[in-house]
């Protein structure tokens, strides 16, 4: 039998298929002008010349997991508790499937969009395969509830289990619990605060908005569609947030402004400059997370292995 790596599963997954609420920690950005303060000025050519997402890693990636590895623990979760479930007499007891990730590659829309292919067949439009589905909120039955949860009663975590309706004894934190000891976590806190990278990825987001450099490469991003028939200020998704193309079906303006969007990016410089400037800005953040950030590195690390080693 093959050894799993034990660790605590991250709580937003573990929430989102119970349906019970996720919690997002969102940081304030940084109002000053220029280069943040601490953030070195780093030439452009020192990160290499990304200009898709394909190319485009930044250091807070080792230390959280990716919509395709979310999704595959998300759907692993599931299945444990739906085998749980029926195992307690809930046969027609069922989760809705993970969403599926709405993006072709991690980081494909930080910056926008990058690929010009795609630009010119959906315009700003996600491909329909990848297109974000709304699960619905399953309704649970009071018995459902308690095999469920253990008896919970606070959103996200587990309760204490004990006997059901029948006298059947539930473990403690019910089949979700149980979905995560079979999948190899442990049922201790977590080492580190996961939320904390959520908020430190936010955080070197909007403080890279600050930065003199993005600033300038927005510029010459928008005098790039200016040339090319298309005014747009100086701002990140101006493009995108168009209202003309927020209609049912794409069309053929919005096509061609996604395709300028895309060659004004490239020739501007745009994403190559805005990795730079965000690259600095979290590893500044990482050296300043200290221990509770290296932490949840080690955790998110034990839990890739697992999901490469338990999924399909």
């Amino acid at each position: 039998m093959r050894k799993i790596r034990r660790t605590t599963a991250p709580g937003r997954y573990v929430a989102l298929l119970l349906s019970l609420g996720t919690c997002a920690a969102l940081a304030g950005c940084d109002t000053s002008s220029g280069s943040p303060e601490g953030v070195a000025e780093r030439p452009v050519s020192a990160v290499g010349t990304p200009n898709t997402a394909v190319d485009l890693r930044l250091p807070l990636d080792d230390y959280m997991l990716d919509e395709f590895e979310g999704y595959k623990l998300s759907e692993l979760l599931r299945a444990r508790m739906t085998a749980c479930m029926k195992e307690f007499g809930h046969i027609s007891f069922s989760l809705p499937p993970a969403p599926s990730p709405a993006v072709a590659v991690h980081n494909e829309r930080r910056y926008g969009i990058t690929d010009a292919k795609l630009a010119s067949e959906r315009g700003y439009r996600v491909p329909e395969k990848t297109k974000p589905q709304v699960s619905s909120e399953p309704s649970l039955s009071p018995a459902e509830s308690f095999a469920l949860t253990g008896g919970s009663t606070h959103p996200g975590e587990f309760g204490q289990g004990g006997s059901d309706q029948s006298g059947k004894p539930v473990p403690p934190g019910g089949c979700a619990g149980r979905a995560n000891e079979a999948l190899g976590y442990g049922s201790a806190d977590a080492p580190g605060n996961p939320q904390l990278v959520q908020s430190l990825d936010r955080a070197s987001f909007d403080q890279s908005l600050q930065d003199a450099r993005v600033k300038s490469a927005l510029s010459r991003w928008s005098v790039c569609m200016k040339k090319a028939g298309y005014t747009y200020p100086a701002e990140p998704f101006s493009a995108s947030n168009d209202l003309d193309f927020t209609g049912p079906t794409v069309g053929e303006k919005e096509k061609a402004v996604a395709v300028a969007d895309v060659t004004c990016k490239n020739s501007s410089g745009l994403i190559r400059d805005w990795k730079v400037v965000e690259t600095a800005l979290q590893e500044k953040l990482i050296a300043e997370g200290g221990t509770e950030i290296a932490q949840v590195k080690t955790q998110t690390a034990a839990v890739r292995a697992n999901i490469k080693q338990l999924a399909p």
